[in-house]
C-alpha cells in the first residue's frame, strides 16, 4: 500500500492543471511471490511496477518484509541481524559491494560489463540501503531497484549472501532464530 500511496501522492505534488492530470494518470501493478521461511523467520517479497503518464519509461521497486515469528517483530533491514554495529556493518557493506561489482550485465559470451563502483558505493552507504531483503533457505537475498546501485538500463540487481559468509557477523540470537546447521 505504501508504494501505491506514494505514486498517488505525486498527483498532489505538482502544479494544478495539465501536469496534475498527467501525474494522476499513473498505473501501478504489484505482485508477490510465495513467502519464504528460514528458521523462525518469514520473508515476503514483491515487486511494484508503475508508470506515470508522460514519463520516458516505467519504474519498479521491490517490496519486502521480514518478520521474526517468535517473539514477533518486523526486521527493518539486514543490519538488524548484526552483532557489532560498526565493524559488522563495514564487513557486510564490503560483501554487498563486492557481490554487486561481480555482476555481469553483458549477454552471455560478450565482453563483461560491470556496474560503476562509485554508483554502487553511493547506493550502499547506509543501513537503509539494505531494507529490501529476504531470508531464503541458504542465503540472505538483497534487492536493489533500478537507479539504486546502477543506471536504469542496468535494471534491478538481486544478490545472495550465503549464510556461511554471514555467520561471523550475526548476533547469537539471530543465528539461533535462523536455525542454521
Amino acid at each position: 500500500l505504501d508504494v501505491v500511496y506514494d505514486i498517488r501522492l505525486a498527483a498532489f505534488q505538482t502544479s494544478p492543471g495539465d501536469e496534475w492530470r498527467r501525474a494522476s494518470a499513473s498505473e501501478v501493478e504489484v505482485g508477490f511471490r510465495e513467502p519464504s521461511f528460514r528458521g523462525r523467520f518469514v520473508s515476503l517479497q514483491g515487486t511494484a511496477w508503475y508508470f506515470y503518464a508522460g514519463a520516458a519509461h516505467g519504474g519498479m521497486n521491490f517490496i519486502t518484509a521480514t518478520f521474526l515469528l517468535e517473539p514477533f517483530l518486523r526486521v527493518p533491514n539486514l543490519t538488524t541481524l548484526l552483532k557489532n554495529a560498526s565493524s559488522s556493518f563495514d564487513r557486510l557493506q564490503s560483501m554487498i559491494r563486492e557481490a554487486l561489482l561481480r555482476v555481469n550485465l553483458a549477454e552471455e559470451g560478450a565482453e563483461p560489463i560491470r556496474l560503476d563502483r562509485d554508483w554502487v558505493e553511493r547506493g550502499t552507504e547506509s543501513p537503509s540501503d539494505f531494507q529490501s531483503f529476504s531470508l531464503e533457505e541458504n542465503a540472505a537475498t538483497l534487492y536493489f531497484a533500478p537507479y539504486h546501485v546502477g543506471p536504469y538500463a542496468a535494471g534491478p540487481q538481486v544478490i545472495d549472501l550465503p549464510y556461511a559468509d554471514l555467520r561471523p557477523l550475526l548476533r547469537p540470537e539471530m543465528l539461533d532464530a535462523l536455525q542454521l546447521p
